[in-house]
């Protein structure tokens, strides 16, 4: 959906009316998942710095403007490029993006990679160098489980990545 459409206004709007009419009720943050890519940043930024956000998902849910569940992203690569190329762009975005509190279901490409789970140990020093950033930005990840609703045999991220973040953090 274009940023121009997204209408986060009247959202903030309802949630400020809720605020007010049940502060002393419930306590309302404000917070949304996001897909990013590493050309839209700066309009995000923009878009961003309007709201008080208390709690943001950075997700990255394409890459060049092509959907991965559509195959758009992944046709005319081989398994290695399309996982290569979504990873790479994941690192681009913790490294030059960092208003966000965690980053969400980081191996997304998983869920339409219709060839099969790629190697971890192909993957493993791109996805050390976005699990130590994320960890230097004293950021978070995010355990995704619709891998449930989606029939995928592991987690989203997978307990392989869970456990390098899990070292990396101690």
């Amino acid at each position: 959906m274009p940023l121009a459409n997204v209408h986060y206004p009247t959202y903030y709007e309802t949630l400020k009316k809720m605020l007010a009419l049940y502060h002393d009720k419930i306590e309302l943050k404000l917070g949304l998942e996001f897909g990013m890519q590493a050309h839209t940043i700066e309009k995000y930024e923009k878009l961003f710095a309007r709201f008080p956000f208390d709690f943001i998902i950075l997700s990255v849910h394409e890459v060049e403007d092509k959907e991965f569940w559509t195959q758009d992203f992944q046709r005319g690569r081989t398994q290695k490029e399309y996982n290569e190329r979504y990873y790479e762009e994941l690192l681009y975005l913790v490294e030059n993006y960092h208003n966000y509190s965690v980053l969400g279901h980081m191996d997304l490409i998983t869920r339409y990679d219709k060839a099969g789970t790629y190697s971890l140990k192909k993957l493993k020093p791109i996805l050390t160098k976005i699990l130590k950033t994320v960890i230097a930005d004293g950021k978070g990840i995010e355990v995704n489980t619709s891998s449930y609703r989606y029939g995928l045999s592991d987690l989203t991220p997978s307990r392989d990545i869970l456990k390098l973040y899990w070292e990396f953090r101690n």
